[in-house]
Order: structure tokens, then C-alpha cells, then sequence
């Protein structure tokens, strides 16, 4: 074993890896890991390097590659494993789980930890290739964890139910940590100006059909359109490497209905929470657990979304806001409907959300968990070394 734990994180998106899992990489290296992130680099790679963590760059894409894409990008997950020996690996997301996860059998299997972050639109169809799709990933993933030191991470319930019961992976081996957390005092209530204005709604997501982002404009457009004062803020950008991702043709065109406003890439995300009335994120399924979501609770937002996987685990319906179905214009439109006339339970409802926020999601917490499954995985692998057993190559 070296003198300091060496931790890979690999991910595609340097952006993702950034917006999510930097408290985890920080409380890593405070638990003595030298930490490694591999992805493909756009904005990021200073700013995590600033954090004292080393970049490797990946020239991979998260979909679109095609077959010979894939092997390139498997081949170089393989090099990457066989050059810096991790003690852990962990592995952010479906590609990278399924890539290094088998990457890491061929090279003898350093402790691998494979975190679903989400199982996406192949998760929410049911035509018969999604469905093929479904079961090889399935299939994958068993083989990934069967044996040696791997370890499944998810993050909500209905996913950790979903693998035990179809023998993706024992109970054992199937942790749930609540996403990424979010940062408690970054993201803090603060009251709204009461004005004469529009109740403002806001959707914050990459802008990609399965967030539900037209079923959000119909739904608010059919309210302005009978009468309502109300507003729907559109906050993210198009998703390039999305299979279907709406065009910016398509969001200028919505925004020129006078309820509805496209804002882009917005960095100052408490800013935006400060100028929201209620949160939606009408979802259509896939998720692992929203971070949009814990970050408007975090703010005391009510929040309406769709009662699916991952989105039901932020809202206590009722409580801290309310469910509906998804893909279902007229209930989001009731849901918005009964928030935007009733001031006071906005109020009590974003109350009930920070309350939940503190109690379940602080991202400080979900770095513990994580840190003392490395510390497991450590342990275990440290163990099979004195029986014998060669981890690192």
C-alpha cells in the first residue's frame, strides 16, 4: 500500500464532477487520499486543480460515441487504470460505471465503487430495445459487482430496491447516500420582496425532454393564457451530448410567449432561488436524486414534481410541496395553480422544505458516508492483499 490511499475519481464531464462532488473529493483528502480526477475537460480543470487535486483528461464524450467511440474510450479507461494503480476507483454515472467497472476486472480490479446517478430516458421507455438495453445493463452491472471489492452506490430508494430485487447486487453491497448533498449555508431561505408582479415559477435543469421542460411550458402558458399572474423561468442550457436535447431555437420560440422566459447557464444559482416563488421539476423519470431539487429546498422553496423515482425522495406531498403524475399537463397546472393563490402555504411548505434539507440532505453528511465507505473498501482490500489476493496490478 502506498504511504497516502490514491482515489480516481473517473466522470465525463468535468462540469458535473465540479457542480457535485467536490465536498466528497475534499473530505477524502482530508482522510488522506491523494485524489485523481479523470474527465474530459472544458471549464473546470483549473479550478480542481486548485483544489489540489491532479487532472487526467479524457478525450471521451458521454453518449454519441458509437461502437468503435466506446472501445477507444474503454481502452484508455484501461491505460488510464494500468498508469495510476487507485487503491479506490469511483466511478460517476452509467458510462463511466459500466466502462471502469470493467476496466478494472482486467486489471485486477482496484476497490471499485460504481455510483448511479441517475438511470435516464432508457429507464422511463419500455419499447422492446430500451428494454434489451435495460436487462445487458443489468446483466453488466451484476457482473461488475459480483465478486472482489466493488461496491453499488445509489441514490434514491426506488434504485436500491430495483438491483437487490433483480439481483443486480446483494444487499450488502448497495449503498444509498442522498445524491450530492447540498451546501447549507450557500443555499439558505431568504424572503422574496412581496410585489405586484407575476408568481414566479422556476425550473432549474439541463434543458432536455426528459426534465419535463415542455410539459412545464404548457402547464404555464394554459394558466397565463386563462388568467393567472404567473411566470415560468427556464434556467439551464441545452444539453449537446443529449440524444434529443431541445434546441435553443426551440426555447426562443417558447420564450416568446410573454409567461414564459428562457434565462440560460446561470452560475449564481442561490440568486435565482431568491427571485423564485415555487420549484418544479416535472420529471419523467430516471433520475437519481435532482440536485436542483435539494438546492431549492435548501432555499425554503415549495416545490412541485412529479411523483417518480429520485424526485419523490425531495418532497413530502403535502408537506414540503406537492406530487403529480408525470407527463400530465393538467395536475402540474393544478399543483402550480393552488401554490401561486395561496401565499401563506408557500410559506409554511418552503419552511418544511429547509427543515427536510437539514435533516436529510447536507452535503457534509453525504461526504461522511462516502469517506467511511472508502475507509471500508481500504480495509477490505488491505485484508485480501494479506490472504494473497493482488488488488493493484
Amino acid at each position: 500500500m502506498k504511504a497516502r490511499p490514491r482515489l480516481l475519481y473517473l466522470v465525463t464531464e468535468d462540469w458535473f464532477f465540479h457542480s457535485h462532488f467536490l465536498p466528497m473529493a475534499r473530505a477524502a483528502r482530508a482522510d488522506g487520499f491523494e485524489v485523481v480526477v479523470a474527465t474530459r475537460f472544458s471549464k473546470h480543470r483549473a479550478a480542481i486543480e486548485r483544489e489540489g487535486f491532479q487532472t487526467v483528461s479524457l478525450p471521451w464524450r458521454r453518449s454519441g460515441e458509437g461502437p468503435l467511440g466506446t472501445a477507444r474510450s474503454f481502452l484508455a479507461v484501461l491505460r488510464l487504470l494500468r498508469c495510476q494503480g487507485p487503491d479506490i476507483l469511483h466511478c460517476i454515472a452509467l458510462k463511466p460505471v459500466i466502462l471502469g467497472g470493467l476496466a478494472a476486472k482486467l486489471a485486477r480490479r482496484p476497490a471499485t465503487v460504481c455510483a448511479i446517478t441517475g438511470l435516464g430516458r432508457t429507464w422511463v421507455s419500455d419499447g422492446s430495445r430500451d428494454r434489451t438495453l435495460k436487462a445487458l445493463v443489468g446483466h453488466t452491472l451484476r457482473l461488475i459487482v459480483c465478486d472482489g471489492n466493488a461496491r453499488l452506490l445509489v441514490e434514491n430508494r426506488d434504485h436500491e430496491r430495483a438491483f437487490v430485487r433483480t439481483d443486480v447486487a446483494p444487499a450488502d453491497r448497495v449503498h444509498r447516500v442522498p445524491g450530492a448533498g447540498v451546501d447549507l449555508d450557500r443555499y439558505r431561505p431568504a424572503d422574496r420582496p412581496e410585489s405586484s408582479g407575476p408568481v414566479v415559477v422556476t425550473l432549474v435543469a439541463r434543458m432536455i425532454p426528459i426534465k419535463g421542460v415542455e410539459v412545464a411550458v404548457r402547464a404555464v402558458r394554459w394558466l397565463a393564457d386563462h388568467g393567472r399572474d404567473i411566470r415560468l423561468d427556464l434556467v439551464g442550457e441545452p444539453d449537446r451530448d443529449h440524444k434529443g436535447a431541445l434546441s435553443e431555437a426551440a426555447l426562443a420560440r417558447w420564450s416568446r410567449h410573454p409567461a414564459i422566459r428562457w434565462r440560460g447557464w446561470r452560475e449564481d444559482i442561490p440568486a435565482v432561488w431568491r427571485e423564485a416563488d415555487i420549484a418544479i421539476l416535472p420529471s419523467l423519470g430516471g433520475d437519481g436524486l435532482p440536485k436542483a431539487l435539494l438546492e431549492a429546498a435548501a432555499c425554503g422553496k415549495p416545490i412541485v414534481t412529479t411523483d417518480t423515482d429520485g424526485c419523490r425522495e425531495v418532497v413530502r406531498d403535502g408537506l414540503n410541496g406537492l406530487l403529480v403524475p408525470p407527463n400530465d399537463v393538467a395536475a402540474l397546472a393544478g399543483a402550480i395553480d393552488r401554490l401561486a393563490r395561496d401565499p401563506a402555504l408557500r410559506r409554511t411548505m418552503g419552511q418544511e422544505s429547509r427543515r427536510l434539507a437539514e435533516a436529510c440532505f447536507d452535503e457534509r453528511m453525504v461526504a461522511d458516508i462516502v469517506a467511511g465507505l472508502y475507509r471500508m473498501m481500504l480495509h477490505e482490500a488491505s485484508a485480501g492483499q494479506a490472504h494473497g489476493l493482488s488488488v493493484i496490478p
